[in-house]
This record gives C-alpha cells, structure tokens and sequence, in this order.
C-alpha cells in the first residue's frame, strides 16, 4: 500500500495508481503524453479530502517517475546522514502539492501537503489552497516509494 503516516499516526496521505479506462500508456508516445488515472486519500484526525477514480486525475508518467526518483534521492541522502535539498511536487492537474525537506532530525523527513480546493470543488469558485505539515520515518518514506514503483511497474508491464 502507497501510504505515508505521520509519526503521531494521525495523518496518512495515500496514493493509489490505477488502470482504468483512462489510462494511456503507448510506448509511442513521449512520458508527458502517457497517463495513468490515481486514487489520492488524505485524512488529517477528522479531515479527509479524497480523489476517486470517478474524478479522473492523473498523472503522466514523466511526473510519476520524476517523483519516485526524487524521492529516492531523499532517502539516499538521509540514510547516509546528508541533508537533503527540498523538493516540492505538483502534478500537471494542480490537485495537490507535497513539498519535501529536512527537518535537521536523524530519520524523518517534513512533508507539506496542500490541496487545491479550486481543483477539488470544482462547482465553487475558490482560490486558494488548504495545507498540512507533518512528519514522516525515513522507514515510511521508503516503504511509501517501494509500493509507489511497484504499483507503476505492475502497471506498466
């Protein structure tokens, strides 16, 4: 399961690939032309902001495989006690952000995620963004990049 949680346990942001109707996958095309649907579920204690297969957000493969070697970056340099330069993430639908950097703490990682609620409600009129910080294991991060790559490749194969 691609899914980050908090060290408190109350806070996950889960990331589900899909193949569906709307995936475009053509070896053809360049990785900006290729898409693959998600499923995203964020729950902060009674807050929850979800995107179902219904609302057919993606990403294109480009995004997906730009992140997944960012974040992998991120858990390369933390394990061998560097310091990591932020890296801030948004796909090409603007659903959401997550912004990644160094707490200055052996093992964790800060996570900001911000959820466009202009994208999100898109029957309202709003122009701004709602955002949460919290803070991840290096253990979770790993595990939440691993199942994130093993979802595209199964995906992709």
């Amino acid at each position: 399961m691609s899914k980050l949680v908090d060290k408190f346990d109350d806070i996950s942001l889960e990331i589900i690939f899909l193949k569906n109707e709307l995936t475009e996958l053509e070896k053809e095309k360049s990785s900006f032309e290729q898409w693959l649907p998600f499923e995203m579920h964020f729950q902060a204690g009674e807050e929850q902001y979800n995107y179902a297969k219904e609302t057919a957000q993606a990403f294109n493969l480009f995004e997906i495989e730009r992140f997944i070697e960012k974040l992998q970056e991120i858990i390369e340099t933390k394990e061998s006690g560097g310091e990591i330069t932020a890296f801030e993430f948004s796909n090409l639908d603007a659903s959401f952000d997550l912004n990644f950097y160094d707490p200055l703490e052996e093992g964790k990682i800060y996570v900001d995620f911000w959820i466009n609620l202009g994208t999100y409600y898109p029957e309202k009129e709003i122009g701004y963004n709602k955002g949460y910080r919290f803070i991840v294991t290096i253990a979770c991060l790993k595990q939440f990049v691993e199942s994130l790559s093993e979802y595209k490749n199964s995906i992709l194969k």
